[in-house]
């Protein structure tokens, strides 16, 4: 039985927010890779793209995501969006636990970053409505390769944690 889960997505695609509650009700510790890594480093995401770049962060992602699956033997992760998609991540994740991509159109995407803001994603240097979208569907070309890997695909706007934790203990048992 897997007893890790790691949820991959787009930034926006409800993998800390319906990470959180699925956690619970599967009875899991929930952690985020973001924050961990804020947390070890010291310094926000934001601030670490800035100051250190995006190789560094990601080389410190890879870290972080392999200290703890190494560290800890059972919980649900919210990855970065693009965790899966650097290194060999993909396939350490695949072979330690269960690989959810939570599926969000590029409209919600958008909608979603712009109603809460996008400091705090350093991935997106654009700010209007329309230039995010395509800045979305841009970067979500990419990363489908990596997130169409995992071993279930959820679309996450009809997704919540009662149903996704019935659908992952049908997919255990």
């Amino acid at each position: 039985m897997k007893d890790k889960i790691y949820l991959w997505g787009m930034p926006g695609s409800g993998k800390s927010t319906l990470g959180r509650p699925l956690a619970e009700a599967l009875g899991l510790l929930f952690m985020d890779l973001d924050e961990e890594i804020e947390r070890k480093e010291g310094k926000t995401i934001p601030d670490i793209f800035s100051e250190k770049g995006e190789a560094y962060f990601r080389s410190i992602e890879q870290k972080t995501l392999l200290e703890l699956m190494q560290a800890k033997d059972s919980f649900l992760l919210s990855t970065g969006g693009g965790t899966p998609c650097f290194f060999d991540n993909a396939s350490q994740m695949k072979a330690d636990g269960l690989t959810i991509y939570l599926e969000v159109t590029p409209q919600e995407l958008s909608r979603r970053l712009c109603a809460k803001g996008l400091k705090s994603r350093p991935i997106f240097s654009r700010t209007e409505h329309e230039d995010v979208l395509t800045e979305i569907r841009e970067k979500l070309q990419s990363r489908k390769p990596f997130y169409e890997r995992a071993d279930l695909k959820v679309k996450n706007d009809q997704a919540d944690a009662a149903s996704l934790a019935e659908l992952i203990d049908n997919q255990k048992g």
